[in-house]
């Protein structure tokens, strides 16, 4: 069970997204799950954290339409 878990909402920030979950995985004095809600990107957002979620098994991903 993680430590602590955080949360990252996204809405087109394709240029920014890889390198804030990528910063979060970093934490490595804490157990950390990361989720990630991707709310109505329009732009490659929701393909970027798509993959990256294949490499990192405690980063959780929610697509969902803009609200």
């Amino acid at each position: 069970m993680p430590q602590i878990s955080i949360i990252i909402t996204a809405y087109n920030v394709q240029d920014y997204i890889a390198n804030a979950i990528l910063s979060a995985l970093n934490q490595h004095s804490v157990r950390t799950e990361i989720i990630v809600i991707v709310d109505g990107a329009t732009d490659r957002t929701s393909d970027i954290v798509k993959e990256l979620q294949l490499e990192y098994p405690h980063l959780h991903v929610l697509i969902k339409a803009n609200g």
